[in-house]
């Protein structure tokens, strides 16, 4: 079980984690997916967890992209997998890194990611 500091108990407790519909504005759109939420153990209330935000914010981004036709961060992970790029990378043909695109943040306009799938 994992422990994380509890803002209203004042110290490290064990959490559990429960699904919970959230929703996440993504460039201005309102995106529900079901989060993984931490909740103290010892009082109940919900905890901050990075790993379980990060999660919820790349399922927002990823349902994001998916309704706008964009590659989710599982299809750029595969096309780096594929070519041997990492992150941070060396700058690609025409100075384009993957590094802002394949790090799950926001998704960006078609533009880059067009160049990107150009690489598959």
């Amino acid at each position: 079980m994992k422990t994380v500091f509890c803002p209203d108990c004042l110290a490290d407790r064990k959490v559990r984690y429960i699904r919970k519909s959230e929703t996440f504005i993504v460039r201005d759109e309102a995106m529900e997916i079901e989060s993984n939420v931490a909740k103290c153990n010892t009082c109940g209330n919900e905890v901050f967890d990075m790993e379980a935000d990060a999660s919820n914010l790349r399922a927002a981004y990823d349902k994001y992209r998916v309704r706008h036709g964009l590659l989710t961060s599982k299809q750029i992970e595969a096309i780096r997998k594929k070519y041997g790029l990492s992150l941070p990378t060396k700058n690609l043909p025409g100075n384009f890194t993957l590094n802002r695109y394949g790090s799950y943040g926001q998704p960006v306009g078609c533009f880059h990611i067009l160049r990107l799938a150009l690489l598959i």
